[in-house]
């Protein structure tokens, strides 16, 4: 009962990972040093709009998992709508980047089919061909990563930096990992 009760309240519903609340638990003891990194899965909005919100959530489902497991040294939530935060703690953005392209070139790997009009099935690029009627949904990621350089700077300021480049990684098309501008207070 209490192993159900913790799922249900510590994880999100749809993927499986991490949700809301483990979040702003984590939040809490990040310390002084850290990276927060924003994931975002480029075609997400698009096959919304062209197949519905139920292939999209599948997607995310398929796809979070995936990222969770390529993240090897942080924590992934799904704290917001379509997009993944992951926290570093006690690392600079230098010290993420081999593990955010780990994570970009994981999901880049993974082929998921629309089979029909409303059921996504996945299959390793390559391992299995499509059925006649499969439709093929190519993924890519953009991430925007961000770190707190001094004492000054906020959690907010690290999260509005990290998804600032988020912005600026979907601009030039996605599938990159992009640095966010250091997170400091603004002069007046």
């Amino acid at each position: 009962l209490l192993q159900s009760l913790y799922q249900r309240t510590y994880r999100d519903e749809l993927t499986g990972i991490p949700g809301r609340l483990a979040y702003d638990e984590a939040i809490r003891q990040l310390g002084k040093r850290f990276s927060v990194a924003v994931v975002s899965i480029d075609q997400l909005t698009q096959y919304a709009n062209t197949h519905g919100k139920s292939v999209s959530e599948q997607i995310l489902k398929l796809v979070a998992p995936r990222v969770q497991a390529a993240c090897t040294d942080g924590q992934i939530f799904r704290a917001t709508g379509e997009e993944l935060t992951l926290l570093f703690p006690g690392k600079s953005t230098t010290e993420t980047l081999h593990t955010l392209e780990t994570i970009r070139k994981t999901a880049e790997a993974i082929s998921l089919f629309l089979r029909g009009s409303d059921r996504v099935r996945e299959t390793y690029r390559g391992t299995t061909k499509a059925g006649g009627r499969d439709r093929e949904l190519p993924i890519t990621l953009s991430i925007g990563v961000a770190e707190k350089l001094t004492d000054s700077a906020t959690l907010s300021l690290v999260i509005k930096s990290a998804y600032l480049a988020l912005y600026e990684a979907k601009g030039i098309g996605g599938n990159v990992v992009k640095r966010g501008p250091p997170a400091s207070v603004p002069t007046r």
